[in-house]
């Protein structure tokens, strides 16, 4: 799959503590401020959100259903763990009205976007492999 040179945030990363708590996606207008619905933003671009990369180097669009969290763990945790645990490689890509990402027109705003939903995807560019 194709990827595209830059995600519309800081790249893929890990988080550098131990746990990273994540709600569900909110995504608001950045003129208005209003809220715009989840399938709002799906029909204006489903590429918006959170990606998290798999132990094979797959890049996975994450979609967290609004009454849940998920957890990642950080660099903190694999170091203590000696390894045993993962911290979990990660990008979120912001929306554009067109579907393609060129820095955003309207922002993804929280936690991040999570359920697992499974959709591969090559939205943002890996600084770093999978650990």
């Amino acid at each position: 799959h194709q990827q595209q040179q830059q995600d519309s945030w800081i790249g893929w990363h890990n988080d550098s503590g131990f746990f990273t708590a994540l709600a569900g996606d909110m995504y608001l207008h950045h003129e208005t401020g209003e809220t715009i619905s989840k399938e709002d933003i799906r029909r204006i671009d489903p590429h918006a959100g959170l990606y998290v990369m798999d132990r094979n180097g797959r890049s996975i669009q994450v979609d967290i259903p609004e009454d849940c969290m998920a957890v990642q763990v950080g660099e903190c945790l694999q170091i203590l763990s000696g390894g045993h645990v993962v911290a979990t490689p990660h990008c979120v890509r912001g929306i554009t009205a067109t579907g393609k990402n060129k820095g955003g027109s309207s922002g993804g705003v929280g936690g991040g976007s999570g359920s697992g939903s499974g959709s591969s995807s090559g939205d943002c560019v890996s600084t770093r492999g999978p650990f």
